[in-house]
Order: C-alpha cells, then sequence, then structure tokens
C-alpha cells in the first residue's frame, strides 16, 4: 500500500520522506526504494527535472544579454523585465514550499538543496536591491554591486542541475560536505588565530603600507599571508622587530603550512569516505530531487495518467513488482 510509503498528500509524511529526512543510506539503497525512486523518475521526475534545467539554463541567457547590452539599449530594459519576472516566479515557488514545510523547514533543508535555497534567496535580495536602486536614482556601481551577487546566484543554482546527473552528482556532494564539514571546522580554528595575530600585528603598529595601519586591514593581510602572499618587510620595519618578525613567521607555520596542510588531509579523508558510499549518497539526492519536484505539483498534477506509477485497486494505490529468481531460470530447469 503506497498511502503509508509515499501518500499523494503534499501535507503527510510518508515512509519514504522519513527516510530522506533522516538519512537512512542504509533503507536508501533497498530494492523496493529504489524501485519506487526510478518509477517516479520515469514517469514525471525525467521530464519535470529537464523542464527545470532548460529553466535554469534560460534564466543565465536572460540574466546575461540583460546585464551585458549597452544600457541605453531599448533590448537590454526589455530582457530586465524578463529577469525580473523569472525571479518573481522563482521566489513564488519558494514561498509555496515555505507555507507548506514552513519558514525553518524550507531555509534549514537537508543535503545539497540547502546550497540551492541559499542562491535562491540571495537572487531574490539583489533584484529588489537593483529595483530599489532604478526607484531612488542610486549609483550605477551600487546596482553593479547587487548584480555581481545575482550572478553568484544564478549561476550557483546550476549546481542543482549537475545533481541530477549521476557523473556529476557525485562530485556536488562531495563538494557539499567538505564546505559544510571541513571548511567549517577549518574557519572556527583558523578564526582564533586571525582574530589573535591580527590584533597583535595591529597593537604594535606594523605599517602594511599607504599608511595602513588599521585592524581590518591587519585582517587582511593575515588572510592574504594564509593564501600565500606574504612579505617580511613590513614586520621588519615595526618598532618591535624581533618581536613582530617572530610573530609573523610563527603565524605562516600555524595557519599557512600546519592548518592548511590539516584542512586538505581533512578534505582527502572526505573524499575517501563519500566515494565508499557515493552511489548510496547519489540515491538519496535523487529521492530528495524528485520528492522537492512533487511537492511543487498540484495533487491534480501528481495524480494525471501520465505521472502514475502506482496501480489502483479498490481504490487504493499499490506498487506494482516484478521478481525473477535468476537463480532457478539461469540452472535450466
Amino acid at each position: 500500500d503506497l498511502e503509508e510509503l509515499h501518500p499523494l498528500d503534499p501535507t503527510r509524511q510518508g515512509a519514504l520522506e522519513h527516510l530522506i529526512l533522516q538519512e537512512r543510506l542504509d533503507l536508501i539503497s533497498l530494492h523496493r526504494i529504489k524501485d519506487l525512486v526510478d518509477r517516479k523518475w520515469a514517469a514525471f521526475g525525467r521530464r519535470q527535472f529537464v523542464k527545470r534545467c532548460m529553466g535554469a539554463i534560460g534564466y543565465i541567457i536572460v540574466f546575461l544579454v540583460a546585464v551585458l547590452l549597452p544600457r541605453s539599449s531599448g533590448v537590454r530594459s526589455g530582457f530586465e523585465l524578463l529577469l525580473v519576472a523569472l525571479t518573481t516566479r522563482n521566489t513564488w515557488f519558494h514561498v509555496r514550499e515555505m507555507r507548506m514545510r514552513g519558514i525553518r523547514g524550507h531555509v534549514l533543508r537537508h543535503g545539497v538543496a540547502k546550497l540551492q535555497n541559499v542562491s535562491s534567496l540571495a537572487c531574490m535580495f539583489s533584484i529588489l536591491i537593483v529595483i530599489w536602486c532604478r526607484i531612488s536614482g542610486g549609483s550605477v556601481i551600487d546596482e553593479n554591486a547587487a548584480l555581481s551577487i545575482l550572478s553568484l546566484g544564478i549561476w550557483f543554482n546550476l549546481l542543482w542541475v549537475l545533481l541530477g546527473f549521476r557523473i556529476t552528482g557525485h562530485y556536488v556532494i562531495m563538494l557539499y560536505n567538505m564546505i559544510i564539514s571541513d571548511m567549517g571546522v577549518f574557519l572556527m580554528i583558523a578564526f582564533v588565530f586571525l582574530g589573535g595575530f591580527s590584533t597583535s600585528f595591529h597593537l604594535l603598529g606594523v605599517d602594511l603600507g599607504q599608511g595602513s595601519r588599521g585592524l581590518l586591514d591587519q585582517v587582511e593581510c593575515c588572510i592574504a599571508a594564509m593564501l600565500g602572499s606574504f612579505e617580511l618587510e613590513a614586520y621588519r620595519l615595526a618598532p618591535y622587530r624581533r618581536l613582530t618578525t617572530s610573530l609573523a613567521l610563527i603565524y605562516v607555520v600555524l595557519l599557512s603550512v600546519l592548518l592548511v596542510n590539516m584542512l586538505i588531509a581533512k578534505m582527502g579523508d572526505t573524499y575517501a569516505r563519500i566515494s565508499d558510499e557515493a552511489d548510496k549518497r547519489w540515491q538519496l539526492e535523487k529521492a530528495r530531487l524528485i520528492w522537492s519536484m512533487e511537492r511543487s505539483m498540484a495533487v491534480d498534477e501528481r495524480a494525471c495518467k501520465t505521472c502514475v506509477y502506482w496501480v489502483s485497486v479498490k481504490g487504493k494505490r499499490y506498487l506494482q513488482v516484478e521478481e525473477v529468481d535468476r537463480e532457478h531460470w539461469g540452472s535450466g530447469r
């Protein structure tokens, strides 16, 4: 009976949704569950996914035309209106999900879908800022700054598209896990050293050139040093030359050598761990992808003939399965 496994009512949570939310890799890879996901993909998932792919690619094309044409061009104005319309449509889609799942449930979604929500929110707010700049007569520089954030949000949405393909989906999942787990821990530890050393250099009066002695300038310089851009001369000219130089060298060894290499090693461990269960994780994200597309469909649309993947018996939905005893038939009996 599919009503318990996966109900048509989007407000109800079935066993499949529970497995997705709890990220039960051991159960999501069971034959029955994989068969259900594959049937949903064949019935409507592939069609909905292609439509969203075309929508994402079209969104990028409209954005590029809207920002690359001269501002005086009438064609650009038309594409700008189309860009606002597409963003409004995307916003309405997220509003519908928020109404079904709640704001907290929508924003704090599990898996790679969380990145899609972040990029979509960036697109929404960027468009609002651009509209505000046009209405209030803001500068072109402010508008371009908002458009730069919009560009990142639009392009990052393609990660959701790449997730649907097996060949690229594994890499998107690995990237997400490295950002969430490895980079998060690294940034918290690096923040401690960055705050301590940048404050020390500020108090020691390190001149970074052109009169830059502020704390934020020291923070920027320390971040650049962590990425490999480091010049010892500025620290040698400080009032306490030996102390400042020693602290600078200690900082470079701790951050640029020790912590960065620890991050690389940790990412290697994450890559190996995710690779061992890559197919299971991709099956989970595929199920989550189909669930997301299914929730955006109306109940009548989900029950139409082209989307049906079940058989009805006395008003109840059942999943028809076929099993073949390969050992029996392979033995030639």
